[in-house]
């Protein structure tokens, strides 16, 4: 099925078909999330409008002067793949024998560590309904107790629940479907639900609230609180607080629907205060005469010393069997 924004407007037979949104139909017919296709619909509208030439017709230097505008690193990374899947496609569907983005080099990226929701917050998010209102509380609750991303909790459905086996259908990125268990909180609040969007937009056309609203009313409530922290942080409390759990990290990545396990390293927060304790544990001081474990490999001189200790133990009065369970304890 087509997604209604991808559809390209109605044109006389003597108009030129737009590539645009051709290939916005192309990328539907591919599976692509409808998020996705609107993205990179839009970047181009705007480059069309900030070079006035077609997007198809651009030039290396045209893309440069685009890409080179004050924008977010990662937003410039972003625009840099959305271009570069568009001249591809234009290569692959014949309408271009060259490729702009050839002469210009992928922009580099800035990691940014996103803020672990602390406990403190979520206890706030939980209990102050002043400041998060019950809407603003289960999508804080989504983030933190079932590992969504915003965009999933802005669109979820009471038809994503099946509270009979427990699970949720969950549409992530690129429009995969994964079905996961329910954790017991978010199942208890699915039962008071009514049917229909769980976050529903204020205006007539009855869909759900955009994946930006809800990112901005979550970030609001918690800075009014007196916290710098977003959704996106408890998706990382989610993942941070089941590894510390001990749960293997493939489980982990299953459960943050994650296509590869270094996407789910990156988002496992070390914690300062187990590293601390583990480094005084493993580095003590050597002038404490703390015992250490054995070595297999024996010195060579392993058989005198031991003849040593043998000789000792006699003199004491110590049967060798005792002196040998002795040592071998001590060791």
């Amino acid at each position: 099925m087509v997604h209604e924004s991808a559809q390209p407007p109605d044109r006389s037979p003597t108009t030129p078909p737009d590539l645009v949104d051709i290939w916005a139909l192309w990328q539907a017919a591919e599976g692509k999330a409808r998020r996705t296709i609107n993205n990179r619909v839009t970047m181009l509208r705007a480059f069309e409008a900030h070079a006035s030439c077609p997007p198809q017709a651009a030039t290396p230097t045209q893309i440069a002067a685009y890409l080179g505008r004050p924008l977010a690193p990662n937003t410039r990374a972003s625009y840099y793949s959305y271009f570069a899947v568009w001249y591809d496609w234009l290569q692959a569907a014949d309408r271009r024998s060259d490729n702009p983005m050839a002469a210009i080099r992928r922009p580099k990226t800035r990691r940014t560590a996103t803020r672990v929701m602390s406990d403190e917050a979520l206890i706030a998010a939980l209990s102050d309904p002043g400041i998060f209102p019950d809407r603003i509380r289960l999508m804080v609750m989504l983030a933190a107790f079932q590992g969504l991303r915003i965009h999933e909790i802005a669109k979820l459905h009471s038809d994503d629940f099946d509270l009979t086996s427990g699970t949720l259908l969950i549409e992530g990125k690129g429009g995969h479907i994964d079905e996961r268990p329910l954790h017991p909180l978010i199942e208890e609040e699915a039962r008071r639900q009514p049917a229909g969007f769980w976050f529903p937009t204020q205006r007539t056309t009855g869909g759900p609230i955009s994946p930006q609203w809800a990112s901005s009313l979550v970030a609001r409530a918690f800075a009014k609180a007196g916290f710098d922290i977003t959704a996106h942080g408890g998706r990382h409390r989610f993942a941070t607080k089941l590894l510390r759990a001990g749960i293997d990290i493939r489980q982990v990545q299953y459960a943050m629907r994650h296509s590869s396990i270094q996407a789910t390293s990156r988002y496992l927060a070390p914690d300062p205060e187990i590293l601390g304790d583990a480094i005084a544990e493993a580095l003590s001081d050597p002038r404490e005469g703390r015992r250490r474990r054995p070595s297999k490999r024996k010195p060579n001189n392993a058989n005198n010393n031991q003849a040593d200790r043998k000789q000792q133990g006699s003199q004491r009065g110590v049967p060798e069997s005792s002196n040998n369970d002795c040592v071998n304890d001590g060791g």
